[in-house]
């Protein structure tokens, strides 16, 4: 069967059609997929909307599958500006968001993620190798002091997600973990009494 077709991605959602957790990693259909994935009851999913919504005029996150996220990966960030991402802010339960990194970093709409979604508690950006990180931090300096942004390497995203979705520990997790220590650093007061960062 072929996996990319709208049809054959109907089929297979219409059988499974309490999944919480998906993944599209080479999405095809664009948005003839949307009403196929309105009605699901996702929690997580890792997507690339510029494929999703193409054609469209803007990404449309209101839309009943984004109703119930809690963790969105977003696969394919092309540009900047919070007017294209702004749709977010409205996805009532979003609590966690990451995007992979590939040849372009948006450290400015991540900064306006951070001061338009409130209820987000973590903001990461994956990188693929452990060499790849410094650079990293060094770009998103100026976000350091926002508990909630992190970066994480992701060497095998595809089997980062398996491991999640079978309940072991995945990049969510790891995320998760270096926001609360974060929390707990910057909580410390040093010797002049100012919080301290990482």
């Amino acid at each position: 069967m072929d996996f990319h077709s709208p049809e054959s991605i109907a089929h297979v959602l219409a059988v499974c059609s309490e999944i919480t957790n998906l993944a599209f990693r080479d999405l095809m259909g664009g948005p003839t997929l949307l009403p196929i994935l309105d009605p699901l009851l996702l929690q997580r999913l890792s997507i690339a909307p510029y494929r999703l919504f193409f054609g469209m005029e803007r990404m449309v996150f209101t839309r009943p599958l984004f109703s119930r996220i809690t963790h969105l990966d977003i696969l394919d960030w092309h540009e900047e500006g919070w007017a294209i991402w702004s749709g977010l802010a409205q996805m009532p339960c979003l609590t966690h968001l990451s995007f992979s990194y590939h040849d372009f970093t948006p450290y400015r709409t991540c900064r306006d993620i951070l001061q338009n979604c409130k209820a987000l508690e973590v903001l990461a950006v994956l990188c693929a190798a452990e060499e790849m990180l410094p650079r990293f931090l060094e770009q998103g300096r100026d976000l350091d002091s926002d508990p909630r942004f992190v970066v994480v390497v992701v060497q095998d995203d595809l089997l980062d997600w398996e491991i999640g979705a079978q309940g072991g520990k995945d990049y969510w997790s790891m995320a998760d973990e270096m926001v609360m220590q974060r929390r707990l650093t910057m909580a410390v007061p040093d010797r002049l009494g100012s919080a301290s960062g990482m």
